[in-house]
C-alpha cells in the first residue's frame, strides 16, 4: 500500500511563510548589526583605542627611562657579558678530560688528542671573553657529538641483536608447538 501525498498544511503556503518570516529575520539581524554599531559610545572606545592608549604606553615608557633605569640596564649588560666570558673551573674540565680517556681505555681504542681542549682552557683562563669561552664549549661539545654518536650505534646495534633474539625464539617456541623432532629443536636451541 502506497503512502498518501496529502499532508495536514499546504505545502506552497508553508514555503511563503517561511520565506517571508526568514526575510524578517534577516532584516532584523541587519538592523541589530547597524545599531550596535551605531551607539554613541562606540566613538570613545575607539578614540581610546587609537589615541589615547598608545599615548600612555609611551608616556610609561618614556618614565622609565630614567638615569636609574639606565645605570641599571649598564649593570645588568655588564653582568651578562661577564656571564658570558667566564670560563668553567678547571676541576670540571680535568673531569671531563679523564673521562674522555676513560671511555677510550674501556672501549679499547686509543685516547683521543685533546691537546685542543687543553690549549683552549689555558687561553680562555689567561684573558677571559666571549669567543674564547664559545671555542672551549665547541671543543667540549664535539667530543660530546662523538659520544652520542657512538652511543647510538651501540643501540642500534642491540636493537637488531634483540630482533635476532625474538626471531629465534619464535621459530624455537613454534617448532616446539608443532611437536617438531628433537634433533631441530637443539639446532634451534643452539641459534638463541
Amino acid at each position: 500500500m502506497s503512502a498518501p501525498n496529502d499532508t495536514f498544511y499546504n505545502t506552497r503556503r508553508l514555503h511563503v511563510v517561511f520565506a517571508l518570516s526568514a526575510t524578517a529575520m534577516l532584516a532584523a539581524t541587519l538592523w541589530m548589526f547597524g545599531a550596535d554599531h551605531g551607539r554613541p559610545w562606540k566613538r570613545y572606545q575607539a578614540t581610546f583605542r587609537d589615541r589615547i592608549e598608545p599615548w600612555m604606553t609611551e608616556t610609561a615608557l618614556r618614565q622609565r627611562q630614567t638615569e636609574a633605569f639606565a645605570a641599571r640596564e649598564a649593570a645588568l649588560a655588564g653582568a651578562l657579558e661577564a656571564a658570558q666570558a667566564m670560563v668553567p673551573e678547571r676541576k670540571l674540565v680535568e673531569q671531563f678530560v679523564d673521562e674522555v680517556r676513560r671511555d677510550a681505555q674501556r672501549r679499547g681504542v686509543s685516547p683521543p688528542d685533546l691537546s685542543a681542549i687543553s690549549a683552549a682552557y689555558e687561553m680562555a683562563s689567561a684573558s677571559p671573553d666571549a669567543g674564547k669561552r664559545q671555542r672551549l664549549l665547541a671543543l667540549l661539545e664535539a667530543q660530546l657529538d662523538q659520544a652520542r654518536f657512538r652511543q647510538d650505534l651501540a643501540e642500534r646495534h642491540l636493537r637488531f641483536r634483540r630482533a635476532e633474539l625474538d626471531e629465534a625464539r619464535s621459530a624455537y617456541e613454534s617448532a616446539v608447538g608443532q611437536g617438531a623432532p628433537p634433533d631441530r629443536l637443539a639446532t634451534l636451541h643452539q641459534a638463541l
